[in-house]
C-alpha cells in the first residue's frame, strides 16, 4: 500500500508555487512557505482538527484525528454525537464504517448524483492540512509576526466560506478572518483559522464565528495501521453506479419536473390572496413566498419575528426554527399550522397562527399566535409534526399529521376556532411504514386521496424521499393503494421518486386551477450539490381515477435527445 513520494522536480514546482504566491523575498513569508514545504516533502504526519462555533446551530462534529503517509493515503477518525466514524483512503478507494461499525467500500470519485451515504460524503470532502493550506495561504494578506505567531488576514469571501453558514434567507455582512501559524524548528506545528461575520435577517442581527485549530505532529515519522476489516474492504471491487446525464439533459429534465429557482424545504399548500398565490415553508420564523403566475416566486415577510415563551418552555433548545407549515383559507381568515420540535424526537407540537389577509401592504395584515393544537411527548407513540389541512365538501375541517413512530394520524378540528374538536376529537391512524411522514389529503370525484412520503429526507443528494398515494371513500380511511393494500399496513402506490438530478421529492400538495391540477413539492437538486428547490408540475387522473405525473423518456427531453447519451464519470 505504499506510494512513491513526489519527485524532486515536483517538489521544486511546489516550492516555486508557494514562494511565488507568498513573495518569498519577505523573510516572514519565506519562513512560512519553507515550513509548509517541509510537511509536504516529509510525506507523512498526524494531525488533530477541532472547531468551535458561536452563534450557529445545527451540525457540530467532534474532533477529527488524521494520519497521512503519502499524497493519497489517509486515515481519519471522528465523532458525530454518539456515532464514531473511521475512514481509510487509499487513492481512488476508501473503507468507511457504517452506523453499525461495519466496513464498507466506496469510490472516492462520485459516479452519479448520490454521494453514496453519509460516510462517503465525508470521505470525499476530506482535505489534509497541506491540501487546505495550498488553497488558503495564497489568499492571505498583510503577513506579519505577532509574538510567536505568523499571522495573515483572510479576504471577505474566504472568511465567509470558512464559516460554512447554511443560510435560509439571511444576509452575511462584514465577514472577516485571520489565520495564525506556529512554527517550531522550521516545522509547522499548529495553525488556527478564525472567521466571524454578522448574519442579518430583516430586523435581526446575529454574530457568528468559527474557529478551527489544527495541530500537526510526527512529521516524517507517522505510520498508519489499517484494521483487518478496513484492509479487506479496500480489496473489494467498487460497485459502479449510474453516471450522470449531460448538463443539457439535466436542465431539460428539471424543467420538465417543474423546477422553480427558489430554495425551499417542506412547502405548504398554495392559497390565493388579492390575486396572488402564496405558500409557506420551513425556516426561522416560517418563510413565506408569493407569485402572480406560479412561475416566478418572491420572498414575503416572515410569520414570526421572535419565539413565543411557550415554545422555549416546551423545547428549551428551540430558537424559532419552525418546520413544515400548512395553510388553509377558512371563511374570512387564513389559518397557518406549523411544527415545533427537535430533530429525531417526538417531544413536539403543532400550533396555529391566523390572519385576515396575507397581503403585507393591507392595514389589516398581521399574524396572531393561537397556541398549541396538538402535542406529543416521549410517552406517546406518535409525533405531532407535519400538519396538513383539508376542509371537506361537507364543511368539516380535518388535520392529518405525523412522522415515523406509529405512523400518520388524523384528527377533526373545529372550523370556528381551528383547534381540536373536543366532541369528536378521536385520533385516527391512517398510514404506517418504516419511514413515513408528510401527509396531504385531497378530495376529488368522490374519493379522498392520501399522499405520503416514504424514505429519508434532509440528506441532500442522499435523500431517499418518494411520494406514495392511496384513497378512501371516507376521510378516516381505510386508504388503499392500487393493489388494495391498506396504507396503515405498509401500502402505498408510487407517484413520484428520484430521477437523475431530481432527487427525493417530498411534501406533496395539490392545487386545482381552472381545468388543471398541479402537484407541488420540494426536491433536492443534484446539479446544485443537493440544495432543496421548489417544484410545480402538472398532475392528471387516470381512467381508473388515480393521480399521475408524466413519465419522462428521452423524447420528452427534446431537443436534447442526443445529450441523453451517458457521459463519462465526472
Amino acid at each position: 500500500m505504499s506510494k512513491t513520494l513526489p519527485s524532486f522536480l515536483a517538489l521544486l514546482v511546489i516550492f516555486g508555487w508557494f514562494t511565488l504566491n507568498l513573495h518569498a523575498k519577505d523573510p516572514i513569508s519565506n519562513q512560512l512557505s519553507m515550513a509548509i514545504e517541509k510537511s509536504e516533502t516529509k510525506g507523512s504526519y498526524r494531525w488533530v482538527s477541532e472547531s468551535e462555533l458561536e452563534g450557529q446551530s445545527g451540525f457540530r462534529p467532534g474532533a477529527m484525528r488524521g494520519t497521512t503517509v503519502a499524497d493519497d493515503m489517509i486515515a481519519l477518525s471522528m465523532s458525530f454525537g454518539s456515532r464514531d466514524l473511521q475512514i481509510f483512503i487509499d487513492g481512488e478507494k476508501a473503507a468507511v464504517t457504517d452506523r453499525d461499525g461495519r466496513w464498507e467500500t466506496i469510490a472516492m470519485k462520485a459516479q452519479g448524483y448520490s454521494s453514496g451515504k453519509f460516510s462517503a460524503s465525508i470521505a470525499r470532502n476530506v482535505e489534509t492540512p497541506v491540501e487546505e493550506l495550498k488553497k488558503l495561504v495564497p489568499l492571505l494578506t498583510s503577513l506579519r509576526t505577532e509574538d510567536d505567531w505568523i499571522v495573515g488576514d483572510l479576504p471577505a469571501n474566504a472568511a465567509e466560506d470558512h464559516l460554512e453558514i447554511r443560510r435560509g434567507g439571511e444576509t452575511v455582512r462584514r465577514p472577516t478572518g485571520i489565520v495564525r501559524f506556529r512554527i517550531n524548528h522550521g516545522s509547522l506545528i499548529k495553525y488556527v483559522v478564525r472567521a466571524e461575520a454578522e448574519l442579518v435577517n430583516e430586523d435581526r442581527t446575529n454574530k457568528v464565528s468559527r474557529t478551527k485549530t489544527i495541530q500537526l505532529r510526527d512529521v516524517g515519522t507517522a505510520k498508519w495501521d489499517v484494521p483487518d476489516g478496513a484492509s479487506e474492504a479496500l480489496q473489494r471491487p467498487i460497485k459502479k453506479s449510474e453516471p450522470r446525464l449531460s448538463e443539457a439533459a439535466e436542465a431539460s429534465l428539471l424543467k420538465a419536473r417543474g423546477k422553480r429557482d427558489i430554495g425551499v424545504h417542506d412547502p405548504s399548500s398554495i392559497v390565493k390572496c388579492d390575486g396572488e398565490y402564496w405558500f409557506f415553508s420551513t425556516g426561522t420564523g416560517i418563510y413565506s413566498w408569493h407569485s402572480q403566475d406560479l412561475q416566478t416566486w418572491k420572498r414575503g415577510p416572515r410569520v414570526f419575528s421572535g419565539t413565543a415563551t411557550w415554545v422555549t418552555e416546551m423545547i428549551p433548545s428551540q430558537r424559532g426554527h419552525y418546520w413544515a407549515p400548512d395553510i388553509i383559507e377558512l371563511g374570512d381568515r387564513y389559518l397557518l399550522y406549523y411544527s415545533v420540535s427537535s430533530f429525531g424526537k417526538n417531544t413536539s407540537a403543532i400550533a396555529l397562527a391566523s390572519t385576515t389577509t396575507l397581503n403585507p401592504n393591507d392595514p389589516a395584515f398581521g399574524w396572531t399566535d393561537e397556541g398549541i393544537v396538538i402535542q406529543s411527548t416521549r410517552d406517546d407513540d406518535f409525533n405531532a409534526i407535519d400538519p396538513a389541512l383539508i376542509q371537506t365538501q361537507s364543511g368539516e375541517l380535518w388535520m392529518s399529521f405525523g412522522s415515523f413512530w406509529s405512523g400518520l394520524k388524523l384528527i377533526r378540528l373545529d372550523p370556528q376556532t381551528g383547534k381540536r374538536d373536543a366532541a369528536v376529537g378521536k385520533l385516527h391512524s391512517i398510514a404506517n411504514y418504516r419511514q413515513i411522514e408528510a401527509p396531504h389529503i385531497y378530495q376529488h370525484d368522490g374519493w379522498f386521496y392520501l399522499f405520503v412520503n416514504w424514505g429519508k429526507c434532509c440528506s441532500g443528494v442522499d435523500s431517499t424521499y418518494n411520494i406514495r398515494v392511496g384513497r378512501s371513500r371516507e376521510i378516516t380511511g381505510p386508504y388503499l393503494d392500487q393493489d388494495g393494500v391498506d396504507l396503515a399496513n405498509g401500502g402505498g402506490t408510487l407517484l413520484l421518486e428520484s430521477e437523475g438530478p431530481f432527487i427525493g421529492p417530498g411534501h406533496a400538495n395539490v392545487l386545482h386551477e381552472d381545468d388543471h391540477f398541479w402537484l407541488s413539492c420540494h426536491y433536492y437538486d443534484g446539479t446544485e450539490r443537493g440544495r432543496s428547490h421548489f417544484s410545480i408540475q402538472e398532475m392528471t387522473w387516470s381512467k381508473k381515477g388515480w393521480p399521475e405525473v408524466a413519465t419522462l423518456s428521452a423524447s420528452d427531453l427534446a431537443p436534447v435527445h442526443d445529450d441523453l447519451k451517458r457521459e463519462p464519470d465526472r
